[in-house]
């Protein structure tokens, strides 16, 4: 998919024009992989319980880490809010202000 929205190549900007590539660099940055590895047959429940698990894991053997529970908590908003972000309704991704009041929920 990469930076670019899907509506660009139809002329179409918005003011949530940037929004999905936001999405696209959370989503990134969670999983480790350029252009996020997301396949569209699994659901995002599935993707969701996936990428928290590699992180749990990988929290879980850090010496130094002793919330995991609250950073998975974390981990798991801030992969629904990729999500949201990368919606191929653009009507239906969050404004700024949105994401702003769901990362201050975390």
């Amino acid at each position: 998919r990469g930076y670019i929205l899907p509506e660009y190549f139809r002329g179409i900007i918005t003011p949530k024009s940037d929004i999905f590539s936001l999405g696209v660099v959370i989503l990134e940055v969670i999983t480790g992989h350029r252009n996020y590895p997301y396949d569209i047959r699994r659901s995002s429940e599935d993707f969701i319980k996936s990428e928290l698990q590699k992180w749990r894991t990988a929290l879980q053997e850090e010496p130094t880490m002793k919330s995991v529970d609250k950073d998975c908590k974390q981990i798991k908003r801030c992969i629904q809010i990729g999500l949201i972000c990368v919606n191929l309704d653009r009507t239906k991704r969050p404004t700024m202000k949105e994401i702003i009041n769901m990362l201050q929920g975390v």
